[in-house]
C-alpha cells in the first residue's frame, strides 16, 4: 500500500486499536484517528485478538479462510489455502494492487470535486459583484 500501509510481522499486541492512549502515549489525542480503514489477515485463527479489536472498532476485515475457520469471524473472507506461501502472496499482491489503484481513483476524485468547489466559489463571487454593482447603480 506504500507509504500508508502498514503491517504487523510478529504477534498483535491486544489493545493497539482499543487502548491507543496507553498503546500510543499521549502524543496521540482520544479524537485523532488512529485506527485503520481495513485489515488484512493471511491467517485469520492466531489473530483473534485482532479481529476482535477490529470488530469493537468497526474496522472492516479481509481474511485467508480455509476449511477449517469459520468464515463469520471476518467480514470479507477469501476461501483459499492459508497454509500455503505461494496463496498467501498472490492474494496479498492482488489486494496490494487493488489498494493502489483505489486510492489513486480516490485522489482523482477529491481533485475533482476541489475543482467543483473552485468553480462554485467563482461562479458565487462574480454573482456577488454583480449584484454589488447593479445595487449601487453603478
Amino acid at each position: 500500500m506504500g507509504s500508508q500501509g502498514y503491517h504487523v510481522g510478529e504477534k498483535w499486541l491486544p489493545g493497539t486499536l482499543t487502548n491507543k492512549l496507553q498503546f500510543f502515549g499521549s502524543d496521540v489525542s482520544l479524537a485523532e484517528r488512529v485506527v485503520p480503514d481495513l485489515m488484512v489477515f493471511l491467517n485469520p485463527i492466531p489473530n483473534m485478538h485482532a479481529i476482535r479489536e477490529c470488530a469493537m472498532e468497526h474496522v472492516p476485515t479481509i481474511g485467508i479462510v480455509d476449511s477449517n475457520v469459520d468464515p463469520r469471524i471476518v467480514m470479507y473472507p477469501i476461501p483459499a489455502n492459508d497454509e500455503s506461501t505461494r496463496a498467501a502472496e498472490l492474494i496479498a499482491g492482488v489486494l496490494s494492487i487493488a489498494g493502489r489503484e483505489g486510492a489513486a481513483l480516490k485522489g482523482e476524485v477529491q481533485a475533482e470535486e476541489q475543482e467543483r468547489r473552485q468553480r462554485r466559489f467563482r461562479n458565487v463571487s462574480r454573482a456577488q459583484r454583480r449584484m454589488r454593482t447593479q445595487t449601487l447603480g453603478i
